[in-house]
């Protein structure tokens, strides 16, 4: 089973799948939790039940007359009385010591036998594999849920290259002007600012992302990752809104999107970085914020959050370096408020925010129906 998908199902699904995994019965995770959670009695051990024969897995539930542990037969399935995963998945006794899976079904732990025998409810599943258990259309299942989990990254890195190459024109005027002014370090910085602006954006994506789908296994490692890494933590927290309604992750994506459609922008005006040194300085300030409050008040860290921050300071270095940090002077701020500059500022930032408002409830909407249909909480709309 993919281990980034582990922690994310439900433990009877995670139990059921190491049985699975010990038997050496080929059937995907994916299958599994599909087909448990689209049983009409799940989360009962009738839908493994029924699960088990139809991967033809010869199996036997039964409860212990003398609450004793069967002495033949492992792998099985004992119902405890634990509140959250109820299913251990006992692999052998051995010297009044019980050998089982149950609180991450990746990591074998061991327990003595009495102390088992008082959580253990009596109840069990045993099962035996054949050589026709398995599930026909698992090559199928992996194909599928392997493209399950690339489909939005190859999205999203479809996007990014469609963005860079209705960025490249504009880029290479921009690089041959600064050639002509035999700026070697301006050609390099304006590459840099090009792909930091590049990374981002696809850091804000996968932020706005992760508000749509806190369980995406990618984005959960991503996460949880390191120890204190708490990214919902973080972005669900009273300082993550603006006025209370947009997310600092929408105002990234906005600032980052707006960004590479200026330098897209087919205009031979040189305000365009100008502009984006003004804004790279005063979005310096965000790090501080956003570092300062990680630290010292929410005490956890969200990795997603810090690599914005980083990708925010190495803009900042890249403009200094390309100096395009424009001293502030009404002559500068004049350039900016013209009506044609004021404009095309206003849109290129106005346009990718309108563009994710719009889209933002559909999705939520769509992602509501599929967690809704395997029994997940959903997320708010």
């Amino acid at each position: 089973m993919n281990k980034l998908t582990t922690h994310l199902q439900h433990p009877n699904v995670q139990a059921t799948d190491c049985l699975l995994r010990l038997l050496q019965v080929p059937v995907h995770s994916f299958t599994v939790e599909q087909q448990l959670e689209e049983h009409p009695d799940w989360p009962s051990l009738l839908c493994i039940s029924d699960a088990l024969h139809q991967w033809h897995v010869p199996h036997l539930a039964a409860k212990a007359a003398d609450q004793q542990l069967p002495d033949t037969h492992y792998p099985l399935l004992a119902v405890t009385n634990h509140p959250e995963r109820p299913l251990a998945v006992v692999v052998g006794v051995h010297n009044d010591v019980v050998h089982f899976y149950q609180y991450s079904y990746r990591q074998q732990h061991q327990e003595p036998l009495k102390d088992f025998l008082q959580r253990w409810t009596g109840i069990y599943l045993i099962a035996e594999a054949t050589p026709q258990s398995g599930d026909p259309e698992y090559a199928a299942a992996a194909r599928k849920r392997r493209w399950q989990l690339a489909l939005p990254i190859t999205a999203l890195l479809l996007a990014l290259t469609a963005l860079g190459g209705l960025c490249w024109p504009r880029l290479q005027h921009l690089t041959g002007s600064a050639n002509l002014s035999g700026g070697g370090a301006t050609i390099a910085a304006i590459i840099a600012i090009f792909i930091l602006y590049l990374a981002g954006l696809a850091v804000s994506l996968m932020l706005l992302w992760y508000d749509i789908d806190k369980r995406n296994p990618l984005l959960q490692k991503v996460c949880t990752g390191l120890v204190k890494t708490n990214c919902n933590a973080i972005l669900n927290s009273s300082a993550s809104k603006l006025f209370g309604w947009l997310s600092w992750s929408e105002i990234g994506f906005a600032y980052y999107a707006g960004g590479l459609l200026l330098m897209a922008f087919p205009t031979q005006a040189p305000w365009a970085l100008q502009w984006l040194g003004l804004v790279g300085v005063a979005a310096l300030v965000y790090p501080i914020f956003s570092i300062y409050y990680q630290w010292r008040i929410a005490k956890q860290w969200c990795m997603l959050c810090l690599a914005v921050q980083a990708v925010l300071v190495l803009q900042g270095t890249a403009l200094w370096m390309g100096n395009y940090l424009p001293a502030l002077s009404l002559d500068t701020l004049t350039t900016f408020l013209i009506p044609q500059s004021a404009f095309i500022i206003a849109t290129v930032y106005i346009l990718p925010l309108l563009a994710w408002l719009f889209l933002k409830p559909w999705l939520l909407r769509h992602q509501t129906v599929l967690q809704g249909a395997a029994g997940l909480p959903t997320p708010q709309v």
